[in-house]
Order: structure tokens, then C-alpha cells, then sequence
């Protein structure tokens, strides 16, 4: 699985009940996958949030990486969704 790695500015360490927060997973010091973690109690809200995710300004390999993600329920279909939004190029 990895290291994961958290945003330490995350509210959740900060005195605040933890809800949401997004886990950054790295593999051989390569950043290789990001999860949205979240409780329950927050689905059950059926929020619709838009958060912004943190990205290094160089990454080892040239792609596009999103600077933020959505989270929201979609009524029409009843279903949880998670989108990632806004991506940027780095190189």
C-alpha cells in the first residue's frame, strides 16, 4: 500500500470533528494515487462541497493533476459522486 500522507492543515487537526479529508498515497517516494476519505455522517448529509486538493508545484512525471474535487450527491440517479475538477499541467 505504501505511505499515506495528509494535508496537516486539514481542519481534523485542528480541534475540529474529522468529516472529510483527502489522503495522499506514495509508493517508492513517487506520489501515486489520492483518496477522498470520508465518514458516513458526511454522506449522509448529501453535501456538496468543493475542496481544493494540494499539488506540488514540479512532479517527477509530466501529466495533469487537479487542483480541486467535488463532492456532492446526484439525486437524479441517487448516487454519491466525487469529482476531481480544475486540473493544471506539471512537469
Amino acid at each position: 500500500m505504501g505511505t499515506h500522507w495528509t494535508d496537516w492543515t486539514s481542519h481534523e487537526f485542528h480541534g475540529e470533528t474529522f468529516t472529510s479529508t483527502l489522503v495522499y498515497g506514495f509508493y517508492d517516494a513517487t506520489m501515486v494515487f489520492m483518496e477522498p476519505m470520508l465518514t458516513r455522517a458526511f454522506l449522509q448529509r448529501r453535501p456538496d462541497e468543493t475542496k481544493t486538493v494540494s499539488v506540488p508545484a514540479h512532479h517527477p512525471e509530466a501529466g495533469r493533476l487537479p487542483t480541486s474535487y467535488r463532492m456532492w450527491y446526484d439525486a437524479a440517479s441517487s448516487r454519491y459522486r466525487i469529482d476531481l475538477t480544475d486540473f493544471v499541467t506539471r512537469s
